[in-house]
């Protein structure tokens, strides 16, 4: 995700950017696809559990979601 780990960007820090972070995974799975992935699975850990569960929601051709820590926000972000 933009912003983290070896990423560029800055840090998420407005309810805006966790658009900008669900495009981030749309474009992913989008990329997947174009390379013959069937079945999109979404994994994420406390603001990555948040940004997967937003974009499943928005895609149903994900199959299968593993949220760890989710919650109401994540360092600020709803």
């Amino acid at each position: 995700l933009r912003g983290h780990g070896a990423s560029t960007g800055t840090a998420p820090v407005e309810d805006a950017d966790m658009l900008k972070l669900q495009e981030d995974v749309a474009a992913a799975s989008a990329w997947l696809r174009t390379k013959g992935a069937t079945s999109i699975a979404l994994v994420g850990a406390e603001l990555g559990a948040n940004v997967a569960a937003n974009a499943a929601a928005a895609d149903p051709q994900v199959g299968n979601l593993v949220l760890l820590s989710a919650g109401m926000t994540v360092k600020g972000l709803r």
